[in-house]
């Protein structure tokens, strides 16, 4: 598609298909004009939008087109629109992809009755299809979009990803492996582990009574072994350092989860992925999300959880549904469970779209991560 001066957009929740071509340089606009329905301006979802553009030293215009179900009214304002523009139609594009049918609709037939360029975007293939005589053209858009954009156009902020250490990350790979090819013997004392890490921290210190059971101690041993815990015996263990408490607390998951994504990143290069990150919504409202990537325009959240799943299942599964609310089709939800979810969990799971991956599951995470986003599987010689 030609490079347009101006774009014409119709704002919804899904705002995706509105935003990919402003972050192409070959397609993108010096103005965007935001039709807004009541109902979106109400939101505040325009004012959103205009400051997202600003970040991209795009100006944006707001109109607004009524209570978006009157087919009269909103036919009589997108030809106040159309009439304002057709001096210049040869610069404008009219992107059809969001609002409801309606708009669409009736935006297309007024638009191009009167000799616009009309065009529809596909988030999921990065392809924008232009209309235009009849013809339907294909224009392949550039994956431009980061985490740090997605969230800003759906009200959140990016406030601190965290900067992984590379002992812990090489570290973790081999402690988890270790961990998952012998299951049954240090799976069921990880919450043990867990629960002294925390105790631990709360108390500002590396030390932590500990009534080890011999069983319990070939999985302590196994943390000092690759240098996590510093001394095991005595009634108590030691950890290394803070970073190592934290570890020990859980963070390892987190860290061999991030060793995965890096995996996938180096082979279908995702358009981007972070560990830990903390967002702040516009009302104030903080998360952390133990990962998040992106790929084919879709965001995916990914939750690592080292305790029993039926300890916090109900809780857990409600916050990546929340959570999910991020893009509404555009995002998606995984839970990495160390132990493992009892059925009526696994149902609630699946009933939320949530995807499981489950104790002795995980050695295999990265071929599952790429069967949740459709990516091809891995070849022998290529896993990790």
């Amino acid at each position: 598609m030609s490079k347009f001066k101006t774009h014409v957009v119709i704002l919804s929740d899904q705002v995706l298909p509105n935003v990919l071509p402003v972050l192409d340089y070959t397609t993108a606009p010096e103005l965007v004009i935001i039709c807004e329905s009541d109902a979106v301006r109400n939101r505040g979802l325009g004012t959103r939008m205009i400051k997202f553009l600003e970040t991209k030293k795009i100006r944006g215009e707001l109109f607004r087109v009524g209570g978006g179900s009157d087919f009269k009214e909103m036919q009589k304002k997108f030809q106040e629109l159309a009439t304002r523009l057709s001096p210049r139609a040869a610069e404008v594009a009219v992107n059809l992809s969001g609002g409801s049918k309606l708009m669409s609709c009736v935006a297309q037939n007024v638009f191009s009755g009167k000799r616009f360029t009309c065009f529809y975007v596909l988030p999921a293939q990065s392809e924008l299809v232009e209309l235009s005589g009849g013809l339907a053209q294909f224009h392949q858009l550039r994956d431009k979009l980061k985490l740090t954009d997605f969230f800003k156009i759906h009200g959140y902020t990016v406030l601190a990803k965290r900067e992984k250490n590379l002992k812990l990350i090489s570290g973790s790979h081999a402690l988890c492996r270790e961990i998952l090819a012998d299951f049954n013997k240090y799976g069921k004392h990880i919450a043990y582990l867990n629960r002294l890490a925390a105790g631990a921290e709360n108390h500002f210190s590396l030390k932590a009574k500990a009534n080890i059971t011999p069983d319990e101690a070939q999985l302590f041993e196994l943390f000092a072994k690759h240098g996590f815990i510093s001394k095991v015996g005595d009634g108590m263990i030691e950890f290394a350092s803070d970073e190592d408490r934290g570890f020990c607390k859980g963070g390892w998951l987190e860290d061999y989860l991030h060793q995965t994504l890096k995996s996938i990143h180096k082979d279908l290069v995702l358009q981007d992925f972070a560990t830990s990150v903390e967002i702040e919504s516009e009302s104030g409202r903080r998360s952390e999300l133990d990962a998040a990537f992106l790929f084919k325009n879709k965001l995916y959240i990914v939750e690592a959880n080292t305790s029993p799943v039926h300890d916090c299942g109900a809780s857990l599964l409600y916050r990546l549904d929340t959570l999910k609310d991020f893009a509404g089709t555009y995002t998606f939800s995984i839970l990495v469970a160390l132990r493992g979810a009892q059925s009526f969990d696994r149902r609630r799971a699946q009933d939320q779209g949530v995807h499981l991956v489950q104790s002795t599951e995980i050695n295999d995470l990265e071929s599952r991560i790429r069967a949740v986003i459709g990516a091809p599987e891995l070849k022998p010689a290529d896993n990790l």
